[in-house]
């Protein structure tokens, strides 16, 4: 009673209920903070409500102790306009506590399979994936407080950072840099399609969930803001794939990757071309190597310049060069063969797509232009001897008529050879020239 008319005491009371009715606001207002840089993953998810239940219940403890009761009451008795709402504050933070209680027991079904994603490699991720899906099927039709549309949504994003956060793990971009290029792409691979399965995991099992679901209010399967980063990550890993090809193609990083030996007064003049696109493109390459952020996030934008307007482009340049030098290659041979080896030759050193397309499809048919020749050669030597009654190229030592056949022996000899060469060809993509060629030969055999 005498506290209650002392009006120094309630004033200094009140401004200690003032400031905590502020602290309170406060607590309660960074009930959103999820959402923060600081929790990317659900481990992150998990712990973060773990410190919120603790915080809480220290909170929600300290409000029921004996002595705060009697300074509400002294407040409650000089009819104190601070403390209404200060009581009104103390319930959300008792309501805040039920809840984060409540998150954290259903939050915590997913701690499990997600510190086994946490240990696992791109390659195991896929068959983890039902078990967590699972577990957030029981977070939306049990939990009291955590299954509203934008948690859900929320919580499946973090999934996604956590399964990316491994394929990064994995992704070695210094050996890449470094010249380990067959083992990056086997990663950059692997990765890929994780990122695929996961996303088709998760839209099955959602349509699982609007389905079954006695929580009607699942829409999520129509929101593909889901796996925007996820589909960036397997973007991202694709144009990285890039450089590993464009080590391969140009700088011959990999195992058993040499440059082959070309015949011929030009050869040498081949490999200094092929050489000088090698400097080139190591030059570019290292412009990537002092990149000073990692190229394996996403949210670097500035990455599409680097790569995109540059090093992209000075790629394709190259591969034009490249292309350039084995249409000019092709121009100096004369025989079947030594094309054939050409070919071999270039479609040892095709490693990106459209290399191997030139080479398989555009150099190929310059083989078999250059066999239409040869049998046109042949047929036209054939016909000029065997229709004006020009003299056999023989010995004169030759009977007429055996030395006839083995003149028209001689020549399928000659389209036998070259059709010999021609069958190593198995990469040679089939084309109307190429129909061409055999059918003539065919016919031309046939004749002679």
């Amino acid at each position: 009673e005498a506290n209650a008319k002392d009006r120094d005491l309630l004033q200094r009371l009140e401004s200690i209920v003032i400031g905590w009715t502020r602290q309170i606001k406060e607590l309660v207002s960074s009930q959103d903070s999820p959402g923060s840089k600081t929790i990317d993953t659900p481990l992150d998810e998990i712990n973060y409500w773990r410190r919120r239940t603790t915080n809480l219940q220290v909170l929600t403890d300290r409000l029921m102790h004996p002595d705060l009761n009697k300074i509400t009451n002294v407040l409650r008795k000089n009819n104190s306009s601070y403390l209404q709402q200060f009581l009104e504050e103390s319930q959300k933070i008792v309501k805040s506590y039920d809840e984060a209680k409540d998150n954290l027991k259903f939050l915590g079904l997913l701690s499990e399979p997600c510190r086994k994603i946490a240990q696992a490699s791109p390659r195991q991720i896929p068959a983890l994936l039902p078990e967590v899906l699972n577990k957030v099927r029981m977070i939306w039709e049990l939990s009291s407080f955590y299954n509203s549309e934008e948690r859900m949504k929320g919580l499946l994003v973090k999934i996604s950072n956590q399964i990316i956060d491994r394929c990064k793990d994995q992704i070695k971009i210094k050996d890449m840099i470094a010249g380990e290029v067959e083992k990056c792409m086997e990663d950059l691979a692997e990765s890929i399609e994780c990122c695929h399965q996961w996303a088709e995991i998760c839209k099955e099992q959602q349509k699982i969930i609007k389905k079954y679901s006695t929580n009607p209010d699942w829409h999520l399967d129509k929101d593909e803001t889901i796996f925007a980063e996820n589909d960036a990550f397997i973007q991202r890993c694709r144009e990285l794939n890039e450089i590993c090809q464009g080590q391969l193609q140009f700088a011959r990083k990999g195992k058993n990757q040499v440059m082959p030996i070309f015949g011929g007064v030009q050869g040498p003049t081949y490999t200094d071309y092929l050489i000088d696109l090698e400097k080139q493109f190591n030059k570019n390459l290292q412009q990537i190597a002092a990149l000073d952020y990692d190229i394996l996030d996403v949210k670097q934008t500035q990455w599409h310049d680097d790569y995109g307007q540059l090093f992209k482009e000075d790629c394709k340049r190259l591969e034009m060069s490249l292309n350039n030098i084995i249409s000019l290659a092709f121009k100096q041979v004369s025989t079947v063969s030594d094309a054939v080896e050409l070919l071999e030759n270039f479609d040892t050193l095709a490693k990106r797509p459209l290399v191997r397309e030139f080479v398989h499809r555009k150099a190929a048919d310059m083989v078999f232009k250059l066999f239409l020749e040869e049998i046109h050669e042949i047929e036209q030597l054939y016909e000029a001897h065997t229709s004006s009654k020009k003299t056999i190229p023989m010995p004169f030592s030759h009977p007429k008529w055996g030395g006839l056949a083995i003149w028209a022996y001689s020549l399928i000899k000659r389209l036998e050879k070259s059709r010999e060469a021609i069958r190593h060809l198995y990469f040679a993509a089939d084309s109307a020239v190429q129909r061409e060629a055999l059918d003539k030969y065919k016919k031309q055999q046939d004749a002679l």
